[in-house]
């Protein structure tokens, strides 16, 4: 039980540290264009990417996630949800009556 207790501290402490309204983001973070192309790969051609290549991928678009954060001060940081691809890139395609928007930029 003491590490439990401890970790129950360390909690209580880095939580007690925060301002009064933190700042965080709510939802998944927008997948940079590369990361989205990426996934879209690997959708159609799983042969061509093994695991290190999705976890780099992964770490990479992780990464960037979290500098966006640090950068615009969140005090809560996430990992952006970049392991929803499913979610994310599937969503819309299961709805009808709507038309996506072409990309801002490539």
């Amino acid at each position: 039980m003491p590490l439990a207790n401890s970790a129950c501290r360390q909690y209580i402490s880095t939580m007690s540290s925060l301002p009064l309204l933190p700042a965080t983001v709510i939802g998944s973070w927008s997948f940079p264009g590369w990361y989205a192309k990426f996934c879209a790969d690997v959708a159609q051609h799983p042969d061509q990417f093994d695991f290190e290549d999705r976890a780099e991928a992964v770490r990479d678009a992780v990464r960037l996630a979290v500098d966006d954060q640090l950068r615009a001060g969140a005090d809560l940081i996430t990992d952006g949800e970049m392991q929803r691809v499913d979610f994310n890139l599937g969503f819309y395609d299961r709805l009808s009556g709507i038309q996506p928007l072409p990309p801002a930029r490539h």
